[in-house]
């Protein structure tokens, strides 16, 4: 008995896997760009100061990123590829340029991830 409902449950798997279903649909071209924007004014709010007002936004933001956490201030950023449409929770490349607390300038590229619902923009490289 438990192997026949093991056999329908990965049966049933295997068919919302391909139909697409729990990989994620694509993005309507309004949401692309409305996730571009939203990557750019976290990235943004960052370099401003401003990123612990993002969570009070309506609609609110979650960023999460370890070297904002840590202290270090985003100088500036660019976007890697820049024409790259950005889909759900896909890696986004950018290089970031930081300073430490103690002026120390650090110059690295990261990724990112964007979520719609709710609106989330996460470090993927940690």
């Amino acid at each position: 008995m438990w192997a026949k409902l093991i056999t329908v449950m990965c049966i049933a798997l295997i068919a919302l896997v391909g139909c697409g279903w729990l990989a994620g649909s694509k993005l309507s071209e309004e949401e692309v760009e409305q996730s571009k924007r939203v990557l750019i004014s976290v990235l943004d709010a960052w370099k401003t100061g401003q990123a612990h007002t993002l969570a009070r936004q309506t609609p609110p933001i979650r960023f999460q990123d370890d070297d904002y956490m840590a202290g270090w201030r985003l100088v500036d950023y660019q976007l890697i590829n820049a024409k790259q449409q950005i889909q759900s929770f896909h890696d986004v490349p950018v290089q970031v340029n930081l300073i430490n607390r103690q002026g120390k300038p650090l110059q690295k590229t990261v990724t990112y991830q964007v979520g719609l619902d709710p609106i989330t923009v996460q470090r993927s490289d940690n």
